[in-house]
C-alpha cells in the first residue's frame, strides 16, 4: 500500500507541474484561481474536504464563496500565508515560483 501512495504522489506531483507549467506558459492565472486548483487536487487526494478557518486577509471578501472558501482551506492547511499578514493577493498573477511553493506545500501537506 505504501509503494501504492509513494507512485500515486509522485504521479500527482508530476500533473501538478505540468498543469502549473502549462497554466503559467498559456496565461498567469489570478492567485484565488491558484487556490481552487490546489485545494481540489489535495481534496481529490485524501478523499474528504479540508478545513475552513478564519483568515487574517482583508481583501477576499468579495470574491466567489468557492474562491474564499478555497483560500481559507489553503491558508488552514499552511500551504499559504498571504502576501502579507492581511492581505492575499487575490487578483495577483500567479507567478511560476509560486506555483512550485503552493505545490512543494502541498505535496507535504499529503506526506
Amino acid at each position: 500500500m505504501k509503494m501504492f501512495l509513494v507512485g500515486f504522489f509522485s504521479a500527482l506531483l508530476l500533473v501538478v507541474l505540468v498543469s502549473g507549467l502549462t497554466l503559467f506558459l498559456a496565461t498567469q492565472i489570478h492567485r484565488s484561481s491558484a487556490a481552487v486548483i490546489i485545494i481540489d487536487i489535495y481534496e481529490q487526494a485524501v478523499g474528504h474536504d479540508a478545513p475552513e478557518v478564519i483568515t487574517p486577509f482583508e481583501d477576499t471578501n468579495n470574491l466567489s464563496p468557492k474562491e474564499q472558501s478555497s483560500i481559507s482551506k489553503l491558508y488552514g492547511l499552511g500551504i499559504t500565508a498571504g502576501t502579507s499578514a492581511t492581505t492575499f493577493s487575490p487578483q495577483s498573477k500567479t507567478q511560476f515560483y509560486q506555483w512550485l511553493i503552493f505545490v512543494g506545500k502541498l505535496i507535504m501537506r499529503l506526506g
